[in-house]
């Protein structure tokens, strides 16, 4: 049977493959930017944009699972000391979560600075370190082996 954790998990493992190839097309434009010393360009700007939309749509269906439809965070929360001794519930109450939320805000800081009225080098250079920063944390957090790489329903 399906039900509404079943999906949602599916759609936030789907989302990650966008999240990735976002980032990777985010840092070709913006790396690309940089070393020709190409010109600022409104895609560029709206590359940040859908990898921070990509990421917040995925922090939204994150919050869902963690406060309503995960068992592993209920479990943890249920006996916290017991949890940081267990490296799944670990990584999934804490370390994920924090992994994530650092890689959000380095986008959105990204994004901000992409706004900025700064010389256009500058701009790629600032938005390729954060951007890079928030994929390296991305990669960090995403759970590899504990999850399917694509959903089954």
């Amino acid at each position: 049977m399906i039900t509404g954790k079943v999906i949602l998990l599916g759609i936030h493992n789907l989302l990650r493959w966008a999240i990735v190839i976002s980032a990777v097309f985010t840092l070709y434009r913006l790396y690309r930017g940089w070393l020709q010393k190409k010109p600022w360009e409104n895609i560029d700007q709206k590359a940040i944009m859908v990898f921070t939309i990509f990421l917040d749509t995925q922090l939204l269906i994150g919050l869902l699972l963690y406060f309503i439809f995960s068992d592993l965070v209920k479990a943890a929360f249920s006996n916290m000391a017991a949890a940081m001794g267990n490296q799944v519930l670990r990584f999934f109450t804490i370390e994920h979560t924090l992994l994530m939320i650092v890689a959000i805000v380095l986008s959105h800081i990204a994004g901000a600075v992409g706004k900025k009225d700064l010389p256009e080098n500058t701009k790629f250079k600032r938005s390729a370190a954060l951007i890079t920063l928030a994929l390296i944390f991305l990669l960090a957090g995403i759970p590899w082996t504990s999850r399917p790489l694509l959903p089954s329903f």
